[in-house]
């Protein structure tokens, strides 16, 4: 029986572009996932969080799963996309796909959160500290992956400050810098 690949869901925003420190820090943990045989999971279009981890991915040979919405294209590393407002239609909410996008990138075994985000990076990041509190049995890794060590964002801060108030208790959180300290850490005791 073949072994189960260890999936990782790159959370992010939807805007950068090669050339933008996190988006070239993204780039690098999608190649490192992939030579350590992971599949790599994310919302499917541009950006930090979505584009430049499937990049890395996909040049270096690795899966990747973009999970999309409204019938809209995914970006061009996808090896995969699935559609997820197509539920929209046969449950009649108009927004369904999103949940059922949100629960998918949640089936992760792990997660690696491109600060610099906004409220939807922030969403998914709440909705993985509830899922640890109410549903996973196991304690789920979450990195989240900050620009420069001498300058922060306002999201870096507050989650720095939140980590430091144990809003986080249920599960592992490093906040790292460096792409390859954060997948090592992330990947120790998985592959």
């Amino acid at each position: 029986m073949a072994e189960k690949k260890v999936k990782v869901a790159t959370l992010g925003s939807g805007k950068g572009q090669p050339g933008d420190q996190m988006y070239d820090k993204m780039v690098e943990v999608g190649r490192l996932l992939a030579e350590r045989g992971c599949i790599v999971v994310n919302g499917g279009f541009g950006g930090t969080g979505m584009e430049a981890p499937s990049k890395g991915a996909k040049e270096a040979g690795g899966e990747v799963i973009g999970y999309t919405l409204a019938g809209k294209p995914g970006n061009q590393f996808l090896t995969h996309q699935i559609d997820c407002s197509q539920w929209d239609k046969e449950i009649n909410l108009g927004f369904s796909g999103y949940g059922i996008r949100l629960c998918a990138l949640l089936d992760a075994d792990a997660f690696i959160i491109a600060a610099g985000g906004g409220i939807g990076t922030l969403t998914e990041l709440m909705a993985i500290v509830l899922f640890q509190q109410k549903i996973w049995k196991k304690k789920k890794k979450v990195v989240i992956l900050y620009g420069s060590a001498n300058e922060k964002s306002t999201e870096e801060k507050l989650i720095i400050l939140l980590k430091e108030q144990n809003l986080f208790p249920d599960i592992e959180l490093l906040v790292e810098s460096d792409p390859v300290n954060a997948v090592d850490w992330l990947l120790s005791e998985m592959v």
